[in-house]
């Protein structure tokens, strides 16, 4: 969130972030990620302290590949039974 600096006094991270993600400030990193699919999740405060232009906060993201599809659920997901 390299913009969020120049805005720390107005608001908070998560307001500056949530705020690119509606489209009303514009911060070309932020803008990029959500371009190409990925979900804003939230910030993380004091990811990098010595980043000043975002205030050492960081954007979470997340992106699911829709071409995904595990043949197997994940070892901790129980498997319904099979009723007999």
């Amino acid at each position: 969130m390299p913009g969020y600096a120049a805005s720390e006094e107005a608001m908070s991270p998560e307001t500056y972030a949530q705020r690119v993600v509606w489209g009303d400030i514009e911060d070309p990193n932020l803008r990029f990620a959500i371009g190409l699919g990925f979900q804003y999740c939230g910030v993380i405060r004091g990811y990098m302290p010595e980043d000043r232009g975002s205030a050492g906060n960081a954007a979470l993201f997340v992106w699911l590949n829709p071409l995904y599809s595990p043949g197997e659920p994940p070892a901790n997901v129980e498997r319904p039974r099979k009723c007999a």
